[in-house]
């Protein structure tokens, strides 16, 4: 006999004109049913499990500036769709599951030609969008940083590093209300604040980079729950402004790989107070 399992997640919401109305948690709940395999086997009873109670909270994202500036920036491995795998990342840290990456995003340039890159891919040197200045995203103090890393030579993901070699150079900021913002893969040595400083909104803090866990260069960027990395949980923001572009319509991996960009019209135009979703293409503006 074998068993076959259905799932449904427990929530309503009521849609009205003006508001949504959400359900105040989740929980998943499982019925295992039995299925004869030999039609002599007696029937088995079934039996239902709920578990996975969460609670669903009505905190509104946090409004934040642009880590970065300028035109052709693409947001790779964004929210929502489809299921990335900063989206999906799920770790266990310190006896609970964490997801410290839930929705972050790397920043990547398109030059003018909507290439990541001219030249051999494997030469930093290739992608002008090195060195690009990382900006404080709110007022804030420095709690954690590390220095030092060395840079990655592209296509290839470095090999045997632990969990904080992995973030390579990184910095966070505290900017308050139980919210970190989280920075990734700086140059070494570029870092121009130290633990404890306290940073304005726009400050530059480092310099775009390659190193750690990164196989080309970009910025990773999010904000956290807490000051620790890997053992803190990511949770949502918005930009105050930003322009889109269009959205890349051919897959990221070709145009990581080389390929032009073909960039379609979607969502194009102004955006405030919103999130850039995957593979969007911004303009953030000079700071």
């Amino acid at each position: 006999m074998f068993l076959l399992s259905t799932s449904d997640i427990q929530a309503s919401a009521a849609r009205h004109t003006r508001r949504v109305d959400f359900a105040r948690g989740l929980a998943h709940r499982v019925t295992p049913t039995g299925a004869v395999h030999r039609r002599q086997d007696p029937p088995l009873n079934s039996s239902t499990i709920v578990s996975g109670r969460t609670e669903v909270t009505n905190t509104p994202a946090v409004v934040i500036g642009p880590p970065l500036e300028g035109p052709r920036w693409v947001n790779a491995l964004g929210c929502c769709s489809p299921p990335s795998g900063h989206r999906t990342a799920t770790l266990p840290i310190n006896g609970k599951f964490v997801c410290f990456e839930r929705f972050a995003i790397d920043f990547a340039q398109l030059n003018p030609e909507n290439k990541l890159y001219a030249g051999p891919r494997d030469r930093l040197s290739s992608y002008a969008y090195v060195g690009a200045k990382v900006l404080a995203v709110a007022d804030g103090t420095v709690v954690n940083l590390q220095d030092n890393r060395p840079e990655e030579t592209p296509p290839n993901f470095p090999k045997g590093y632990d969990l904080l070699q992995q973030l390579g150079n990184f910095v966070i900021i505290d900017i308050g209300h139980r919210h970190f913002a989280f920075y990734a893969h700086f140059q070494p040595n570029t870092l121009k604040v130290h633990k404890g400083d306290k940073v304005r909104r726009g400050q530059v803090l480092a310099l775009l980079g390659n190193s750690g866990n990164s196989d080309a260069p970009h910025l990773h960027f999010g904000i956290e729950d807490g000051p620790l990395p890997f053992a803190s949980n990511g949770v949502p923001f918005v930009f105050s402004s930003f322009t889109t572009i269009g959205t890349i319509t051919n897959p990221f991996d070709d145009v990581a790989a080389g390929a032009t960009a073909q960039i379609g019209i979607a969502r194009a135009g102004p955006h405030r107070n919103e999130l850039p979703l995957n593979n969007d293409v911004i303009t953030f503006p000079k700071q």
